[in-house]
């Protein structure tokens, strides 16, 4: 079994350990050593460049790409809560987007697995928690959710709700049998959403969201952004043709990282 530094410190925020790819990195070293054959992820994991050698042979569909909310009775909205009420969640997106439309509600940091999230809610430790919709569905979470969101509401995280899995570039076969299961319109999106995170070289260091469409022939692209200290934000549609879905996906992180250089 491999453990990754996500696994092993499940106390300090994820941007201080290195972001998502904490959970990434060790696997795909692995990967790469041959002692493994094909590394499955969850690609909002993936944040970075693979390691050399490596490649994302293929894509499931998402059971859902959206954040649920889950809160203790009464209450079942974030608008129900009263000021002052306490949402954790570990992400800085979730973070930016509760504090510029719900600026009453405080959050609280947390880590751990979902098991372990749920008991500290169980507990009363706060009113309630924002999760991965896909992540509570796999788990057996589902009947706990108290408020699904929209991609509107809350922009997901790039990749949110997909696996992936990796193989070495030069193992064809296995290469083959990822393809053969991958969803064909998913790995186009998904890998819209790669390229337009690897160029912007972003981590969860930053509250980004970004979630691609394909309507046709036409990327649509929703980009949620703050800045480091949240009181600036940019929300907008990316729009390009599907015949430039890389170069369309360059450019448009070329213009997150000008809005970022002027507001951050």
């Amino acid at each position: 079994m491999i453990k990754t530094l996500g696994d092993i410190d499940r106390v300090n925020p994820l941007h201080k350990i290195g972001g998502k790819g904490a959970f990434v990195k060790n696997i795909e070293i692995a990967l790469s050593k041959g002692e493994v054959d094909v590394a499955i992820h969850s690609l909002k994991d993936v944040t970075s460049k693979p390691v050399e050698g490596l490649e994302f042979a293929g894509f499931l569909n998402a059971e859902a790409i959206t954040d649920a909310f889950i809160a203790l009775a009464p209450h079942r909205k974030l608008t129900d809560l009263p000021p002052g009420s306490t949402v954790a969640t570990g992400s800085l997106r979730r973070k930016a987007i509760l504090k510029k439309y719900y600026p009453e509600i405080k959050t609280v940091e947390i880590r751990g697995n979902v098991d372990t999230r749920m008991e500290k809610l169980d507990r009363k430790e706060f009113h309630g928690i924002l999760l991965s919709e896909a992540g509570l569905i796999r788990l057996g979470f589902k009947d706990r959710i108290t408020q699904h969101f929209t991609p509107r509401e809350f922009c997901p995280a790039p990749g949110q709700g997909v696996i992936t899995l990796q193989t070495r570039i030069d193992d064809i076969e296995l290469k083959q049998i990822c393809n053969a299961i991958s969803d064909p319109q998913q790995a186009v999106k998904s890998q819209i959403e790669i390229a337009f995170l690897e160029h912007l070289d972003f981590d969860c260091h930053s509250p980004l969201g970004a979630h691609a469409l394909i309507k046709e022939g036409q990327v649509h692209l929703q980009v949620f952004l703050a800045n480091q200290v949240m009181d600036r934000y940019l929300e907008t549609d990316l729009v390009w043709e599907l015949a430039s879905a890389k170069k369309g996906a360059l450019e448009a992180a070329d213009r997150v990282k000008e809005w970022l250089k002027i507001n951050g």
